[in-house]
């Protein structure tokens, strides 16, 4: 029920803080680590460079995450689908961190209950949603940003 992190201890990196209570999920970026925690509340640690930590009060916690089900970072970003799969209408998905490829600016129908995010991915400077409910493979699907052909 606890973290422990080694490696490059720069950025404060490798120093858990003591918000982590009893994760049960992790996802790693470039410079910072997150945890779902048991009560379903999101914490980070490490480089808060680009806002990676979602901590503006620096309680530990990702500000205005709470029923956290899934999580993924990319290098500099993270996401999180919330809500319950009980209620697939709740469901959402909430970014943080570096924006300056839109990689946090989630499309709104994942944002408004409109699509039903049940899982995600992050790398890089892209993320994707799995969505619920589709019939095609390729619908089930939804990335950002979007790449604009040169």
């Amino acid at each position: 029920s606890t973290v422990q992190c080694w490696g490059d201890a720069t950025s404060g990196k490798t120093t858990v803080l003591g918000a982590v209570n009893s994760p049960t999920q992790l996802a790693a970026g470039t410079d910072h680590t997150c945890a779902i925690n048991a009560d379903r509340t999101v914490s980070c640690w490490g480089d808060n460079t680009n806002g990676e930590l979602g901590d503006f009060d620096m309680d530990g916690l990702v500000d205005g995450v709470s029923n956290a089900l899934k999580i993924s970072a990319g290098s500099h970003h993270t996401c999180a689908v919330t809500g319950s799969y009980a209620t697939p209408s709740s469901l959402r998905v909430t970014c943080w961190g570096k924006n300056n490829m839109g990689q946090t600016s989630v499309p709104t129908d994942l944002t408004n209950g409109v699509e039903k995010p049940v899982n995600i991915t992050a790398a890089n400077d892209e993320t994707c949603a799995i969505r619920a409910g589709q019939n095609v493979a390729s619908a089930a699907m939804i990335c950002w940003p979007v790449a604009v052909a040169p």
